[in-house]
């Protein structure tokens, strides 16, 4: 892929505003205005002034959220993010891939993942495969979404493109209530509706999407039901919430055609094609503030997500008598249970005559994973619909498990004025397990554990109120799913190979190959499995000089300024 080359007029127009910038730095201090303060932790802290941020962050509200009416949040992205690019390898645009910067966050089995996903400090890229359910996002109920870029070791675990983390609405600062109603071609119906209020010591906020659509071919419809509700409390300098998200979705999506069969492009491929999530997910948060520069977060979570699905897929080695089916069907049931804490504190102090804003946290973070497959033999008819001819047979039935643990620590000062430097890093522990319950594959079992700790530097100049240059250094780590360790073994047994093929539905399996053992054994490494990613980012960013309002519904750690 060719790079285009800047063009001397990009060039001069660069370096002029550069030295208006240094130009105008006549003054010791940058004088910033009212500034605009970005959350650079997984959980809320004291925020971080966009000029002291060694990167791009990208910050959307409720009001540009609500403004479009997008069918979810990657739908959002995709119009609205620079460096975001949007596909539909499953054939249904609520399942799509979401790519920034060459680094994905799928819905699809297999695709190796390097971005993670915050609701309200907890990452739910899901436990077995670290695959990220766009679907399950309750769009209306969203109040802000931050893009930060980079391999940040403060997010944890596979954060190797960068991080969207997503803060959902509370009674306090959305109070009111409204509904929406819409329709339109291809049997689209959307009705939306939430309502939030407060006593000014509890609030409650719930919010219900539901959307229908045919799709635009056959055997291509979907049905989104959406509910998120939330409770809050303040008390002092304590704020508390309890929020619940649940979501029952059924997903078709049909396949590619080949050129031969465009003359209808409506009809599928092969069908049927179906996936059904089901989640129950509960979260709980709670803030202290010991002080105007003291600030304590902590919250734990558990989350129960159910997927089912029927593929169907033409037999690439379908040759009668010997091979007599031209199809079969795949039935895959997955039930993943993952739960966990974190903990963070953060601290502003002045050392040596140096602001810091230190950030010291820990998380903890659990999933286990049923998986069971049965496959089908079956035959096409005249609409393409793959009908069994036999019983379902077991195929693979595999229970998993995940530990990941971490530690981080950040600290952002400013040696100087117009300058300021940020220091961070994160220790990782992981430990994946993997137990093969049919006893037909027990190649598959076997325990693998990771460890490293990842640091990042970065520095940030502000010559004045408009122009900010930054630069940094940073590096993630990727540790193997589950899945990738029992899929991307080269010793595994073709059955086993088979039914992770399966499982990727749609599309070639994008399996990223370990060097995990086969044997019941455990395995330590840093390196040879576990995929290690360094970035260098630098440029330029406009300050925008705003600052979010300070109302009475905001938590009553954002008041103490």
């Amino acid at each position: 892929m060719k790079v285009p080359r800047p063009t001397q007029t990009g060039i001069l127009a660069a370096l002029v505003a550069l030295l208006h910038a240094v130009a105008s730095a006549g003054e010791e201090s940058a004088d910033l205005g009212r500034i605009e303060v970005i959350g650079t932790t997984p959980l809320p802290g004291l925020g971080t002034p966009l000029e002291q941020v060694p990167s791009n962050v990208q910050s959307f509200g409720a009001r540009d959220i609500e403004r479009q009416r997008t069918g979810g949040v990657a739908d959002y992205l995709n119009f609205n993010a620079n460096s975001v690019s949007v596909n539909s390898p499953t054939g249904n645009s609520f399942q799509p891939d979401v790519s920034f910067r060459g680094f994905t966050a799928s819905s699809l089995l297999g695709t190796p993942q390097g971005l993670s996903v915050f609701q309200d400090g907890v990452r739910i890229n899901e436990a077995f495969a670290d695959i990220v359910n766009w679907d399950l996002i309750p769009k209306n109920a969203v109040a802000s979404m931050q893009l930060l870029p980079g391999s940040n070791p403060v997010f944890g675990l596979n954060t190797l493109g960068g991080a969207l983390t997503i803060s959902m609405k509370d009674g306090f600062r959305f109070e009111g209530a409204g509904a929406e109603m819409s329709a339109g071609s291809f049997g689209r119906t959307s009705i939306s509706a939430d309502a939030g209020g407060n006593n000014g010591m509890l609030a409650g906020f719930a919010a219900f999407e539901g959307i229908d659509d045919n799709g635009w071919r056959d055997h291509a419809s979907s049905r989104i039901r959406r509910l998120y509700a939330r409770g809050d409390m303040h008390t002092g300098h304590d704020d508390g919430n309890v929020a619940i998200t649940l979501a029952d979705n059924y997903l078709e999506g049909t396949q590619a055609l080949p050129l031969s069969m465009l003359s209808n492009p409506k009809q599928a491929y092969t069908w049927p094609d179906s996936t059904d999530n089901k989640l129950g997910f509960i979260n709980a948060n709670w803030q202290h503030a010991f002080a105007p520069d003291t600030f304590f977060a902590a919250n734990a979570y558990y989350r129960r997500l159910r997927t089912t699905g029927y593929n169907s897929n033409v037999n690439g080695e379908y040759s009668p008598p010997d091979q007599p089916n031209e199809a079969f069907n795949i039935y895959t049931d997955a039930t993943t249970r993952s739960w966990g804490t974190s903990v963070q504190a953060t601290l502003q102090r002045t050392w040596a005559g140096m602001g810091h804003q230190m950030v010291v946290g820990a998380a903890v973070d659990t999933g286990s994973t049923g998986f069971y497959q049965n496959r089908q033999p079956s035959t096409f008819v005249a609409d393409r619909q793959a009908v069994g001819t036999a019983d379902y047979v077991a195929l693979n039935n595999v229970a998993t498990t995940n530990r990941y643990s971490g530690v981080y620590v950040a600290d952002t000062f400013t040696p100087v004025p117009q300058w300021s430097v940020s220091l961070s890093g994160r220790y990782n522990t992981a430990r994946v397990t993997a137990q093969d319950l049919s006893g037909q594959t027990p190649a598959i079992d076997g325990s693998s554990t990771f460890h490293r700790f990842n640091p990042a530097a970065g520095a940030t100049w502000t010559p004045n109120a408009q122009l900010n240059a930054f630069a940094g250094v940073s590096q993630g780590m990727r540790v193997p799913t589950p899945v990738e360790l029992t899929c991307g073994d080269p010793a595994a047994p073709r059955r086993t190979k088979q039914a992770c093929a399966d499982a990727s539905v749609r599309r070639p399996s994008t399996v990223q190959r370990s060097t995990a053992p086969t044997s019941p054994t455990t395995f330590s490494s840093s390196a040879q499995a576990a995929a290690r990613s360094t970035q260098v980012i630098s440029g330029m960013k406009a300050i925008r000089g705003a600052k979010a309002s300070s109302s009475p519904g905001e938590p009553h750690w954002a008041r103490f300024a």
